[in-house]
């Protein structure tokens, strides 16, 4: 079975945010804030992505705003 192009993306979107929020449990160096800026930019450009997922990385961001502080 073919999967679909939005789908893959999906998932692999899903993948790296995970992998973000297991960095987030230590500081954030330059390299994270820089890989995490792509993946928010990636995300916005396709709105297939389910709310859920929106929701959690923003929750992501509101976690590095705090952690700048």
């Amino acid at each position: 079975m073919k999967i679909p192009a939005d789908v893959k993306l999906t998932e692999e979107i899903l993948r790296e945010a995970m992998g973000l929020l297991e960095d987030m449990r230590s500081r954030m160096g330059m390299f994270e804030h820089q890989h995490y800026a792509g993946l928010k930019r990636r995300f916005e450009q396709h709105s297939c992505i389910n709310e859920g997922l929106r929701l959690a990385l923003n929750d992501i961001e509101t976690e590095q705003k705090i952690m700048e502080k």
